[in-house]
């Protein structure tokens, strides 16, 4: 019986299990992976927006710096330091000026107000002085330089002129006798009252 004669069973071939691979599927697969190689190997370029976005910002930082640099230059100028000072010392207020006075002192010494600032320090230094030396008179017995100071301090509103002879007579007396400095001596705030008293 040939294949051909009726009712002869055909054999039949079994299905491959071999899978085709798709050729477009490969292709898209190496043309990504080409892609990616060639953006990872590119140089990184800034566009025009990133560029005017840095701009900005240096600008902005420039800008921040020169109006600190400013600042600090205003409250350093002598003019601006010498009419914070003199409001308060014409208001008869120099308490909380002292930072004020020393920093115009020490930056700007040829300047034609250095000698008012300096007695205006002076004033402030002599009046703390007389202060702590009545604060401490009440803990301990005050030594003789600080204790003609302070009596002579007593007097200068009420009686100027006797004032003015008691300091004279501590710089005659006590010259040369210790006395610590707190901030000044009570021989220099003797001479400072005796020049402002001459002022009156």
């Amino acid at each position: 019986m040939t294949a051909d004669s009726p009712g002869a069973e055909v054999p039949q071939t079994p299905a491959s299990s071999v899978t085709v691979a798709d050729p477009a599927s490969s292709k898209n697969r190496f043309t990504t992976l080409d892609e990616q190689r060639r953006q990872r190997d590119r140089p990184t370029a800034m566009t025009t927006a990133d560029l005017a976005k840095t701009a900005g910002m240096v600008a902005a930082l420039v800008a921040v710096l020169g109006f600190v640099a400013w600042g600090v230059w205003t409250m350093s100028h002598p003019d601006t330091l010498y009419d914070r000072i003199a409001r308060n010392a014409h208001a008869g207020t120099l308490e909380g000026t002292e930072h004020d006075m020393e920093k115009f002192l020490a930056s700007h010494p040829e300047d034609a107000r250095h000698s008012e600032v300096q007695d205006w320090l002076l004033d402030l230094q002599s009046q703390y002085l007389f202060t702590r030396l009545r604060r401490l008179a009440h803990e301990q017995t005050l030594n003789e330089v600080q204790q003609a100071y302070v009596d002579a301090m007593k007097l200068v509103n009420a009686e100027p002129q006797a004032a003015r002879a008691r300091f004279e007579e501590l710089l005659s007396n006590f010259a040369d006798a210790p006395d610590a400095a707190d901030p000044i001596t009570c021989v220099q705030a003797a001479e400072h009252q005796v020049k402002r008293l001459r002022e009156r």
